[in-house]
Parts: structure tokens; C-alpha cells; sequence
């Protein structure tokens, strides 16, 4: 897999699934191997695991393009600490998520090293279709567009009644109890639109 390299496709598949899937650090890793008598350093495994990130690009980039032929398309970012060797201390970078509809049921991540909209646009600036996403001013930009439909997010609005508790526990309580029977009709309804994707894509 890796040219002149001593890893296995098997090894290295093992490395990534643990890394990024069970959530294991490479630091653990090590002790893993070190546990079954193999001497294997962390900083090489980073490069291996740099390298197959590479070598996956491709595919990444095709399962995103068939995320974004979905009818609706679910977005959103969490901030994550990023080491700067020029600052002392971290900044904050954005792992983004894009969620495909039933027809295009692929789950792609992306990185950006900041919350400023060039990364959204760059890539949904073509997207047509639903978008459902937070009310995070970096989407302006792509809502403004007549080819794309703003699809708000019912859990973000609930939070504020949630917070409101406090100082009206009646009407609060009142608004999360008719999300929630909202909540059961989308379950009723889940994947009628893409069903009716002809007739969507008409009106």
C-alpha cells in the first residue's frame, strides 16, 4: 500500500478502524503492540496513517459527491483544539459533518481551520436541494440562493425552551410537548420525501 513501506493493507486497516473508529489514540496503540511484543512508535504510525489518508481521498471525495446528489442533505460542525506550534496555546479548528438522504445514505467528514464560510461554500456552494443545518451566520451565504431550501433544525429551537424552564416552566414545557408530537410525525413520515423525489423536484 505503501511504497517501500513494510505495512500490510491488513495492519494498516487495523490502525485507521481503531484510530477512527474505536476511538483509540495512536499513543494506546502502542501500547497495544507493545503489550504482544511488536516495537511500534506512534510517530511512525502517524505517518502511515497520513499516507492511507491520502490514498483515500478518492473515494472521500466520490462518496461526497454522491452526498451531494441527495434531495435532502443534513450539516453541521463541532470546534476541535488544534496544536499551533507558533501560539502557546491551542486554536480552535471545525470538523464537519455532511449527511446524505436514504437514497445516498453516506456520512462524509471534512476539516477547516476555522468557522469563516469559505469552506461551506466551497463545498455546498452547488449543492440544490434541501439543506438542514443550525443557524450559524457561515450559511447566510448559501440560503441566500434560490436553488437551495433552508430546512430548520427543531432541536436547536427547543433548546431555548429548554433554557426558559426557568422563568416560564408552563409555556416552556407546553412548546417542548408539541415538538415532541412533532418529532413523532417525522418519525411517521421518515423517508416519505425522498418516495415522492419526482413529484418534489415538480413543485
Amino acid at each position: 500500500v505503501i511504497e517501500k513501506g513494510l505495512p500490510t493493507a491488513g495492519l494498516l486497516a487495523y490502525i485507521m478502524v481503531s484510530k477512527y473508529a474505536d476511538h483509540l489514540p495512536l499513543t494506546r496503540l502502542e501500547g497495544i503492540f507493545a503489550r504482544h511484543g511488536i516495537s511500534l512508535s506512534r510517530k511512525t504510525m502517524a505517518g502511515w496513517v497520513d499516507t492511507v489518508a491520502s490514498l483515500l481521498e478518492p473515494v472521500v471525495m466520490a462518496m461526497l459527491a454522491v452526498v451531494l446528489t441527495s434531495l435532502k442533505l443534513h450539516t453541521d460542525d463541532t470546534p476541535v483544539p488544534v496544536l499551533d506550534r507558533t501560539r502557546d496555546r491551542t486554536r480552535e479548528g471545525r470538523l464537519w459533518v455532511f449527511v446524505g438522504d436514504e437514497e445516498h445514505p453516506y456520512i462524509v467528514y471534512g476539516y477547516s481551520p476555522n468557522k469563516k464560510q469559505d469552506f461551506i461554500l466551497k463545498v455546498l456552494g452547488n449543492y440544490e436541494g434541501y439543506l438542514q443545518a443550525d443557524a450559524a451566520p457561515g450559511y447566510d451565504a448559501l440560503f441566500a440562493k434560490a436553488t437551495l431550501s433552508e430546512v430548520a433544525c427543531w432541536m436547536h429551537a427547543r433548546r431555548g425552551f429548554f433554557d426558559a424552564k426557568g422563568s416560564d416552566e408552563l409555556r416552556a414545557l407546553t412548546a417542548m410537548a408539541f415538538i415532541r408530537l412533532l418529532y413523532a410525525v417525522e418519525k411517521e413520515a421518515k423517508g416519505l420525501l425522498s418516495r415522492l423525489h419526482p413529484l418534489a423536484a415538480d413543485t
